[in-house]
């Protein structure tokens, strides 16, 4: 014989199946019954102690019953935690580069493929007598010309500009 969705539940908390991270047991089965009590479709990740990940899905039928799907999710949710891993240590290895550019005496800009600024550092801005919010990160290299253009650094006439900015 089966038993009912509260008991199935209860056993595998009691067991130590489920994992229920940060929430108590008991706010976890009270959640997970309450969104089975409440009706209509709902899903939610769930995670277990031997470390699989499943997407538990229920839908109600026309009668009133309930259709459950279960879906193996573990390689994706192992694949979000190495992108997250990688994002800090990539966020990290940024981080100490700003920090390395800014402590350097020289002007330096870094440019992305697309010649936008992705770093500037202070001695840039001090160096060229610019303040930060005339050119920001993100902007394009034409823009830092454009402005050391109007502080005087560039003798080149107007109908010769757009080919000498081209030319860098």
């Amino acid at each position: 014989p089966g038993c009912t969705f509260a008991t199935l539940i209860e056993a595998g908390l009691e067991r130590g199946i489920f994992v229920t991270g940060d929430v108590s047991r008991e706010d976890w089965r009270d959640h997970v019954l309450g969104k089975r009590r409440d009706g209509g479709h709902w899903e939610q990740v769930i995670a277990f102690a031997d470390g699989r990940y499943a997407m538990h899905r229920e839908i109600r039928d026309d009668e009133g019953g309930t259709i459950g799907i279960c879906t193996d999710v573990t390689e994706m949710k192992l694949g979000e935690a190495a992108l997250a891993r990688a994002k800090t240590v990539s966020d990290d290895a940024y981080s100490d580069l700003v920090r390395t550019i800014d402590s350097m005496r020289m002007g330096v800009v870094l440019l992305d493929a697309s010649m936008s600024a992705e770093i500037i550092s202070r001695a840039f801005f001090d160096i060229w007598k610019l303040q930060p919010g005339q050119v920001a990160v993100g902007s394009h290299f034409r823009a830092l010309m454009d402005v050391n253009r109007s502080n005087g650094i560039y003798d080149v006439p107007d109908d010769k500009w757009g080919g000498y900015v081209a030319a860098r």
